[in-house]
């Protein structure tokens, strides 16, 4: 799920809210909008934004999400951020790691560069989740950093490439090469939940307590600039 601005009026900002599937298809658009005075979104999505001190900033959000939707990849914010140098976390790592694949990953503190996180599998496609992390610290080229910590542990990944791009290319080298890619932005995921792999293509597909369905999903999160 994302949100991208449409139009404005006044203090009032329409936005839609792009809903994919597990398969990275677009599944739906929902027209919301934004307060600048203190309103939110409307229906489907809220956020609760709170400057507790300089560089301190805590967000409360609440996605509404209705059950003819079915089965969701992920629920959780995307923001597209400059490109950093180092990531640093506590969590599953240093490899990648899903709801259903965490036995191989450890728990500890990490650090690695964003063409790191990156898993190349032959069919480009979702990789690089980290699971169950407890901060996030993202390092800039001038000394800047960006730490991100959840009041429950959350799921984080870093890419280059847009969620449509990954689905739509079928070999890597049809991908803008990395460091040409991240120049444009990188693309930050920032989830409360996750759907599991499974092993559909030879077994069976994932279990029915790693999937995300819809309903009222909460999650808080707090950003701060030392």
């Amino acid at each position: 799920m994302s949100f991208e601005p449409v139009s404005s009026e006044g203090d009032q900002v329409h936005y839609q809210c792009i809903i994919r599937t597990a398969t990275g298809l677009e599944a739906g658009r929902l027209v919301s909008e934004w307060s600048e005075n203190g309103g939110g979104f409307t229906d489907r999505f809220t956020a609760r934004w709170e400057q507790e001190s300089a560089g301190l900033l805590r967000g409360r959000f609440t996605f509404m999400l209705n059950p003819a939707l079915g089965e969701l990849g992920r629920v959780g914010l995307q923001a597209v951020i400059d490109p950093c140098t180092q990531v640093e976390w506590f969590g599953r790592g240093p490899h990648e790691a899903y709801s259903d694949r965490t036995a191989g990953a450890r728990l500890g503190r990490w650090r690695a560069s964003p063409a790191e996180l990156v898993t190349p599998y032959i069919l480009p496609q979702e990789n690089g989740n980290r699971h169950e992390s407890r901060w996030l610290r993202l390092v800039y080229p001038d000394g800047r950093t960006l730490y991100i910590t959840g009041a429950a542990p959350f799921d984080f990944s870093l890419s280059p490439w847009s969620d449509r791009e990954l689905w739509e290319a079928r070999h890597w080298d049809v991908l803008p090469e990395f460091k040409a890619a991240a120049e444009r932005g990188l693309y930050l995921n920032l989830d409360l939940a996750q759907r599991g792999v499974g092993t559909a293509t030879c077994g069976p597909d994932t279990l029915d307590q790693y999937r995300v369905y819809p309903g009222i999903h909460q999650y808080e999160l707090i950003f701060m600039l030392p």
